[in-house]
């Protein structure tokens, strides 16, 4: 059973009154595909895996892991800010890419403006993979976050 809170995004926020979990949908597809985009348990908020993607599902910035990377910061500032977070919040992320060299040469120095006054997570392993879920994704990042005790 949920109960939806107030939210500046279009996404509905839902509290699980039996887990006391806040559930936050970005897209609005989330659920179709099995998953939430962001859940809060307490202090801690879990951000799935995010790729560069628009409101139906479509892969955007096709080709472009500069687009790629400032997309993913982007859903993934709005998932942390629908929570009460910022970046200054993330204490791990896991970043995937299907091209390490391209990453580092037009990816990393995007993210390093994006985290630019922020204060860094403490543990970001970078991956390469084969695939990730569509041929046209080329960048995918997963994050915790902690807010202080209130």
């Amino acid at each position: 059973m949920t109960d939806t809170l107030p939210s500046a995004h279009a996404s509905p926020l839902e509290m699980d009154v039996n887990t006391g979990k806040r559930i936050f949908q970005l897209k609005g597809f989330e659920h179709q595909w099995g998953y939430a985009q962001a859940v809060r348990v307490g202090n801690t908020i879990y951000v799935s895996g995010t790729v560069s993607i628009d409101s139906d599902g479509n892969p955007t910035a096709r080709d472009d892991m500069a687009g790629q990377v400032r997309n993913v910061y982007a859903d993934i500032m709005a998932s942390l800010a629908a929570h009460g977070a910022t970046l200054s919040h993330v204490v791990r992320e896991a970043l995937y890419t299907t091209d390490m060299e391209r990453f580092l040469s037009l990816g990393a120095p995007v993210r390093a403006e994006i985290y630019a006054g922020h204060a860094l997570p403490a543990s970001a392993p970078w991956i390469e993979v084969n695939r990730l879920a569509n041929p046209a994704f080329l960048f995918e990042v997963e994050v915790i976050a902690m807010l202080p005790d209130a």
